[in-house]
């Protein structure tokens, strides 16, 4: 039982680092994206393109984290963890696609 708890708290530890981490890296991006056009004598579409990878990094953050956690339980033999965090990607991956196909279809009738 006490090794369980152990594993647990690992878990927890890694999830806080990897979401602190890729947090501050989001910050980070996006505040050099709009700092950059102050910064150089050109305000091409850099700024704007570290802007949008500090976003979808923000937003890419929750699935590392699902997928991290099914790595995770997966490794530690607890299967059905492992069965949930897989489901929940395929919902993710599933409602991304559709998504994307639905803004393609938007974006063609205009």
């Amino acid at each position: 039982m006490e090794s369980r708890v152990h594993a647990s708290k690992d878990l927890d530890e890694l999830l806080a680092r990897l979401l602190s981490l890729g947090t501050w890296a989001s910050c980070v991006l996006i505040v050099a994206g709009l700092a950059w056009p102050h910064a150089t004598a050109t305000a091409g579409s850099s700024g704007a393109h570290l802007v949008a990878l500090g976003t979808l990094l923000l937003i890419v953050l929750p699935v590392m984290r699902v997928a991290v956690m099914g790595v995770w339980f997966a490794r530690n033999r607890e299967f059905t963890f492992a069965a949930v965090a897989a489901i929940v990607l395929l919902i993710i991956l599933i409602s991304a696609v559709l998504g994307a196909s639905t803004a393609s279809h938007a974006m063609r009738s205009d």
